[in-house]
């Protein structure tokens, strides 16, 4: 013979202990929290591309301002750039800016003389843009970081995502005599 169990639940109210106010309001907070978030800085953005040498990692990812009006100089490889930045861990402590050395940084473009998401994210740029460039380890300093070479500690760790904020200032084209 089949047996049917039922069960009743009961309609009464009951009363919600502190713990469980505390985990309902932390959770109504960090929705509050990422809504505003978003609402102030844009929706996250997501790397566009992966790293062809590791398909795993994310490329350099970019949020652009736009350019002064009719500026049409774009930065491409082989020319001088000139910007003003500032460079941030994953916690937000500042470890480089060009304000602290009192003058924007130059590098000739795609030559290798900077980082390659340096080379990688502000290549395209137009004079007067402004761009936040997010840089994984492998586009960075990677596994070694970089040391404080008085101290021996780290000014930037081993294996960091490093974020930069840059303004173009200027593009020098290379000259034919160069």
């Amino acid at each position: 013979m089949y047996t049917r169990e039922v069960y009743y639940f009961s309609m009464q109210p009951k009363s919600i202990t502190s713990a469980e106010w505390w985990t309902l309001g932390s959770s109504i907070a960090i929705i509050i929290l990422i809504i505003i978030l978003m609402t102030y800085t844009g929706s996250p953005v997501a790397p566009s591309a992966t790293n062809p040498n590791n398909p795993s990692t994310p490329a350099v990812s970019q949020a652009t301002t736009a350019a002064t009006a009719g500026n049409t100089t774009v930065a491409a490889a082989g020319d001088t750039v000139t910007l003003n930045y500032t460079g941030t861990l994953a916690d937000g402590t500042v470890f480089d800016s060009s304000a602290s050395h009192g003058q924007p940084f130059s590098f000739v473009l795609g030559a290798g003389q900077v980082i390659p998401g340096w080379d990688k994210g502000i290549l395209g740029m137009k004079v007067g843009e402004s761009r936040t460039l997010v840089i994984p380890p492998a586009d960075a300093y990677g596994a070694q970081g970089v040391k404080n070479p008085s101290t021996g500690k780290y000014i930037i760790p081993a294996n960091a995502t490093l974020t930069f904020q840059v303004q173009l200032i200027s593009v020098e084209a290379p000259t034919a005599g160069k």
